[in-house]
């Protein structure tokens, strides 16, 4: 009988050291979540060592100072370092909303509902000019040095604005066709958002020019905005004569002294970007006038160039004299 217990009683001892040493075998191999290596963090051993969720480096948790620790401000897994891309004020966080790159920022141009992506249906082009630049920051101004697109106009101006500027000319009695404006003295400038003066008896007069009934001319500068690479058509209705030229090519001749006439150009190959765009026009004998510029795409219909889709001079040196003597 003693033989039994004592049998007994050494198998329970032995199976109860078996169970600890298993127990305590799986304690030390169970991996450290935070850690390289097995076992609980320890400072002494570098295997056992969180990782860093940016640098992929490991760093002791217990040292503020450890370059890697995301604690130590200047780490730049830190959230609250600004150089940190898990900062959500940082610029170059793709999470940021405010990072130009975030495809979900209205002013991300690759945004396809960006006002600034010219293929969006909410596109809205810029027409803050004061700096004299366009969306791509091309220098336009036409300043005294000659420089910019507008160099050939011969303004001298320090800012912009959407729509056209033009200079008025007194044209000597039974003129029949445009003259060469270059060779002759304006007697003011005039603005225009667009150029949509349909037919119309003189009694409504020119816009911006009230007191000329008859005999005279006006050259139109502006920068043309072109939203894609295509081929384009230009047409004008006029009363009198008028032409369109686009980067100094003709594009439209409509020239003569007639009645409300249109006339529609030759397709022509633009690229996506900036042209400069200029509209002669002149009034012979009195009782009525029209000046109307169309552009349509391949593909497209006709319709007015809009006034977003140009840039005009403005602050020019020049005189915008209003009513002309």
């Amino acid at each position: 009988m003693k033989t039994i217990l004592v049998i007994a009683a050494f198998a329970i001892l032995t199976a109860g050291c078996k169970k600890s040493e298993f127990s305590s075998s799986v304690q030390r191999l169970k991996p450290d979540q935070t850690g390289t290596g097995n076992g609980t963090f320890n400072p002494n051993d570098p295997s056992t060592f969180p990782i860093n969720p940016v640098s992929n480096l490991p760093y002791n948790p217990n040292d503020p100072n450890d370059p890697n620790n995301p604690a130590n401000p200047n780490n730049i897994a830190n959230p609250n370092n600004p150089n940190s891309p898990l900062n959500p004020n940082n610029p170059n966080n793709p999470n940021n909303p405010n990072n130009p790159n975030n495809p979900n920022n209205p002013n991300n141009p690759n945004n396809p509902n960006s006002p600034t992506n010219p293929d969006s249906p909410n596109y809205v082009p810029n027409t803050n000019y004061a700096n004299g630049s366009d969306n791509a920051g091309t220098d336009l101004k036409p300043g005294a040095s000659g420089g910019g697109l507008l160099k050939g106009s011969g303004f001298s101006c320090t800012g912009f604005r959407a729509g056209a500027i033009g200079r008025v000319y007194r044209l000597p009695g039974g003129t029949s066709q445009i003259p060469n404006f270059a060779a002759m003295t304006s007697i003011g400038t005039v603005k225009r958002d667009d150029f949509n003066i349909p037919a119309r008896s003189w009694t409504k007069g020119f816009p911006g020019v009230p007191t000329l009934i008859e005999w005279f001319g006006i050259q139109f500068f502006a920068v043309l905005i072109v939203p894609e690479t295509n081929f384009y058509t230009f047409r004008t209705t006029s009363d009198d004569g008028s032409k369109v030229y686009v980067n100094n090519a003709l594009v439209v001749n409509n020239d003569g002294t007639h009645a409300p006439t249109t006339v529609t150009g030759m397709p022509i190959q633009l690229n996506k970007g900036i042209h400069l765009l200029k509209v002669d026009w002149f009034q012979g004998p009195k009782k009525e006038i029209a000046l109307q510029v169309f552009w349509s795409k391949a593909g497209g219909g006709m319709q007015i160039i809009p006034m977003t889709s140009m840039i005009a001079p403005e602050n020019c040196t020049e005189t915008n004299l209003g009513v002309f003597n």
